[in-house]
């Protein structure tokens, strides 16, 4: 995300367990006009992502990175 302010961000959010984990989480978001998907490891690391997209943190906040999934 750029600098400038965004007031709409639509996204389809997707989460699963882990390897039938009951407490390990994965989640994924699909941007529905690029077909983008982004992965992530855990809850904490969407949660991080989204207040990264809404400008609640900086990037330099934290350090977790999403996983980058192929888009077929």
């Amino acid at each position: 995300m750029g600098k400038e302010q965004l007031d709409y961000i639509s996204y389809l959010l997707r989460v699963w367990r882990s390897n039938g984990d009951e407490t390990a989480w994965r989640a994924s978001l699909q941007n529905p006009h690029t077909g983008e998907i982004i992965g992530f490891a855990g809850i904490d690391e969407l949660c991080v992502f989204l207040r990264r997209q809404i400008g609640v943190i900086s990037s330099s906040e934290d350090d977790a990175e999403p996983v980058q999934f192929d888009n077929r």
